[in-house]
């Protein structure tokens, strides 16, 4: 099992393919799989609230240097990947 993505970031024509890359770095594809369909995502990680859905577990990442809001990101993402494999 893998927890589907989708990355909506409009501040920088390089966003969504700088988070993805930084988010490959650390989760392997076996524990992550990025969509490109916000409907069918378990997360959302966006700049804007514009994109959260009640059905997702929604991340709001405003900007992508603030070191703070990566590690609060791993941390997000590697919680839910906890309880995908351990519930």
């Amino acid at each position: 099992d893998s927890l589907s993505v989708f990355v909506h970031y409009s501040k920088t024509p390089i966003g969504n393919d700088f988070i993805k890359g930084k988010l490959r770095h650390i989760f392997s594809e076996k524990s992550l799989m990025f969509t490109s369909n916000s409907e069918h995502a378990d997360i959302i990680i966006s700049d804007s609230i514009e994109n959260a859905k009640e059905t997702s577990h929604n991340f709001f990442l405003e900007d992508i240097y603030n070191v703070s809001l990566w590690k609060e990101l791993y941390s997000f993402i590697q919680n839910l990947l906890f309880e995908l494999y351990h519930l």
